[in-house]
């Protein structure tokens, strides 16, 4: 949930995956929000880029998404994504492993 200043502004995981990563985000049929630009970049306008930019997220907790987290080179890779757009940089493997373990914890 903490804001981190990244490449693209002040941005939190939560800014994408909501605040309860339990359900499931929708995605937005209209204007893209703005926290949303931070993670899509030029994806305002842009045919192209309406289906990949508009899609739902599904639930980040594997408790509410049994498929999260089962395929390990998909999760390194949005592992990868993700923490250069919020922290502008990779996760160290203790900061995986804290993601992981929060997440795991959730019922």
């Amino acid at each position: 949930m903490q804001q981190h200043q990244g490449p693209n502004g002040e941005h939190a995981c939560s800014s994408c995956h909501g605040p309860d990563p339990r359900e499931t985000v929708f995605g937005h049929g209209g204007t893209m929000r703005a926290e949303c630009i931070a993670c899509h970049p030029g994806g305002i306008g842009r045919p192209g880029d309406r289906a990949r930019t508009r899609r739902d997220i599904k639930p980040l907790a594997p408790v509410a998404n049994r498929a999260r987290f089962t395929d390990p080179g998909k999760s390194e890779l949005w592992f990868d994504v993700n923490c250069f757009y919020v922290l502008g940089r990779a996760c160290s493997a203790a900061e995986k492993g804290d993601v992981l373990a929060w997440l795991l914890s959730l019922r």
